[in-house]
């Protein structure tokens, strides 16, 4: 069963309502530690440490950091260079995320709600080209802000498919999330 990553503003039950509709369960992810009893809790973190939630994700600068279990790629505006676009992913963090076995978490919401969506576009595709020449693990979410922003399995699929990612590897990604979490 596919568990998608939501960032929820106390709207947790219409988030638990659509992702029945959609038949898939949530992981909430805060930006601080919150206690929701009965259901999966991540913390987005800079350096803290909450060892008792089920995900902790953290940025690019955090994947030396022990506990936390996935890195999330914030894509850096700014100017590209004439070969090589600002992406915030880089070989080193890509070769450190492989060694210290993380996994590289792909941000659905970054491109619906970017303003330069092409740049955004050409971002994601020159992470995902880093992440298959290292073989890292990739997970891909929606990151949702409202209820319906979520998306299904399925789209989220062929959107790791446009990235460039093969049909297997992109299946994977979507299942891995489920796997990181039995870690």
């Amino acid at each position: 069963m596919f568990i998608d990553i939501v960032c929820p503003d106390g709207n947790e039950d219409e988030f638990a309502q659509v992702a029945a509709r959609l038949g898939h369960k949530i992981l909430f992810l805060y930006a601080e530690k919150r206690q929701m009893p009965g259901r999966l809790c991540g913390v987005y973190t800079r350096g803290g440490k909450y060892p008792s939630c089920d995900l902790l994700v953290g940025p690019v600068s955090e994947v030396e950091h022990p506990l936390v279990k996935a890195i999330f790629i914030e894509t850096i505006g700014g100017k590209d260079k004439t070969h090589q676009r600002t992406s915030g992913l880089n070989h080193v963090i890509c070769a450190e995320a492989r060694r210290r076995e993380k996994m590289i978490v792909f941000d659905f919401n970054s491109l619906l709600r970017a303003k330069d969506r092409p740049e955004v576009l050409g971002r994601m595709m020159q992470n995902a080209m880093l992440c298959r020449k290292f073989k890292n693990e990739v997970i891909v979410a929606s990151f949702a802000r409202a209820p319906y922003e979520m998306r299904s399995s399925r789209d989220l699929r062929g959107f790791m498919e446009l990235l460039g990612f093969s049909a297997v590897e992109a299946k994977g990604s979507i299942g891995s999330l489920s796997l990181l979490l039995k870690r």
